[in-house]
């Protein structure tokens, strides 16, 4: 009797210390998730802050609030004539996004 006691307690004992091997993996699994989704928002933000700047650039060159100085809105107005077309794809493509 007092050997099938220990038999169990050992038992007990055994299914614990696996029990915290697999909550210790979880935890450390939880973990990596959580950093690479926050790796993964922040790329995400770059991105929509990106479309946000090209859209106000394509928009209003001049009215960029002076974001770019030194860019294509102080070109001459004859050196803008081919950007129509894509002017009118990143629109559309910005307008995909915000949808």
């Amino acid at each position: 009797m007092g050997g099938l006691l220990l038999l169990i307690a050992l038992t007990a004992a055994a299914a614990l210390a696996a029990f915290a091997r697999v909550h210790a993996a979880e935890d450390a699994m939880r973990t990596r998730f959580l950093q690479s989704t926050a790796r993964l928002q922040q790329i995400r933000d770059a991105i929509y802050l990106s479309a946000r700047l090209a859209r106000d650039y394509f928009v209003d060159p001049r009215g960029a609030g002076g974001r770019f100085p030194s860019g294509r809105g102080d070109a001459p107005q004859s050196g803008r004539a081919g950007a129509g077309p894509l002017r009118a794809e990143a629109l559309a493509y910005l307008r995909l996004l915000d949808s």
